[in-house]
Order: structure tokens, then C-alpha cells, then sequence
């Protein structure tokens, strides 16, 4: 907006300084000395606008850095969750191996234990049948 403003002042005062408006002193000093002062403020408007251009652009910089920092981030994020997929996982897998195997063993003793007991008491039958088939014999 300053910039439009200074633009007329500065078309205004050309024009009128160059088709001889001001001829006579007491009207061209003092718009020499508004020439002077409003090329100070154009100057000073400039150098602001480098300024701020050379912040924009130093901005930009660091956002583009930071979202090649988010795009790697993002991508490590995905990488972690993938792995802490696969070792869940594997945990269930472990897991029903130990439970199929506790199960197995489990199994397994009881089924020895009955056939030792089924044994015993076979051997215990078959003992006291041939003491009575012995006896029965021999009276």
C-alpha cells in the first residue's frame, strides 16, 4: 500500500518539477526537501523489504528442512511400528509353542502315569491270581 502511495508522491513531484511548475524558490524548497525526504522513506521501505524477503527466504529454508525431517520421521515411525508388529507376533508364536509343548508334556506324564499305574495293577492281578491258581493247585 506505502509503496502505491510513494509511487504518485514520486510521479507528482517529477512532473511537477520537470514541466516547471516550481519555478520560483519559496515553492520548489520545500518540495525538493518532500522529494528528499520521501526518497529517504522509499529507501528506508526497500531495505525493509529486503529484509523481510531475506527472512521469507530463510524461512522457506528451514521448511523445507523440516519437512525432510518429518518425511524421515514419518518413514522411521512406519519402520518401528512394522517391527514391533513382527515382534508381537513372533511373541504369539513363542507363546502357543509353549503352550503346545507345556500341554504335550503335560499329557504325555499323565498318560505314563496311568499306564504305570495300569501296569502295576495288571502285574498286582496277575500276581495274585497265579498265588491263588498256585495255592488252588497245591492243596
Amino acid at each position: 500500500m506505502y509503496i502505491y502511495v510513494y509511487v504518485y508522491m514520486y510521479i507528482y513531484v517529477y512532473i511537477y518539477i520537470r514541466f516547471g511548475l516550481a519555478l520560483n524558490p519559496q515553492t520548489r524548497f520545500p518540495l525538493q526537501r518532500e522529494w528528499i525526504s520521501m526518497q529517504t522513506e522509499l529507501v528506508a521501505v526497500e531495505s525493509n523489504n529486503t529484509t523481510v524477503q531475506d527472512g521469507v527466504h530463510e524461512q522457506r529454508g528451514k521448511l523445507a528442512i523440516l519437512e525432510q525431517k518429518r518425511v524421515r520421521l514419518a518413514s522411521e515411525l512406519e519402520r518401528e511400528k512394522r517391527e514391533i508388529h513382527d515382534t508381537v507376533r513372533t511373541l504369539f508364536i513363542c507363546i502357543y509353542i509353549y503352550i503346545y509343548i507345556y500341554i504335550y508334556i503335560y499329557i504325555y506324564i499323565y498318560i505314563y502315569i496311568y499306564i504305570y499305574i495300569y501296569i502295576y495293577i495288571c502285574v498286582y492281578i496277575c500276581t495274585y491270581i497265579y498265588m491263588y491258581v498256585y495255592m488252588y493247585i497245591h492243596i
